[in-house]
C-alpha cells in the first residue's frame, strides 16, 4: 500500500507523518487483539528468561492464573502472518480477542492456524 507522507514541525522537532493516500480507507486496529499479541510476546519472554521456574510460578509473577497463562503461551506461536494481518487491522472482522485467546487446541502448523482462523 503507498502511503503519503508529510512532515510536521513543532519547535525545533520534523516528524515525518505516513498516511494511506486519500482514496483508500484507512483500516482500524483492534487494539484488544494486539495488546493480547503483546501479552502473548511478553509471557513467552518471561518463560525464556527463567526456564527453571514452575509454570504456576511463571504465571503468577505474570499476575495470572495458570490456564489462561498457558493460553498466552499458546499465542505466542502464532503465525507471523497472522500477527501481521493483526497489527495492521486486516484479520478476519470475526477474529475477536475472545475468540483467539479462547480457541482450543490451536495447531503449532501455521498452515494450519490460517485455516482455522480463515486466514
Amino acid at each position: 500500500m503507498e502511503a503519503e507522507y508529510f512532515h510536521i514541525r513543532k519547535g525545533n522537532d520534523t516528524n515525518l507523518v505516513l498516511r494511506p493516500k486519500a482514496d483508500e480507507p484507512e483500516k482500524p486496529r483492534n487494539e484488544q487483539l494486539v495488546q493480547l499479541i503483546a501479552d502473548s510476546r511478553k509471557a513467552i519472554k518471561l518463560v525464556n528468561d527463567h526456564p527453571n521456574l514452575e509454570i504456576s510460578k511463571l504465571a503468577s509473577r505474570f499476575g495470572r492464573s495458570v490456564p489462561r497463562f498457558k493460553r498466552l503461551l499458546r499465542l505466542s506461536y502464532l503465525s507471523p502472518t497472522i500477527v501481521e494481518a493483526i497489527l495492521s487491522g486486516e484479520q478476519p472482522s470475526d477474529l475477536t480477542s475472545t475468540k483467539l485467546h479462547h480457541i482450543g487446541n490451536l495447531p503449532i502448523d501455521w498452515t494450519k492456524q490460517h485455516e482455522m482462523l480463515g486466514l
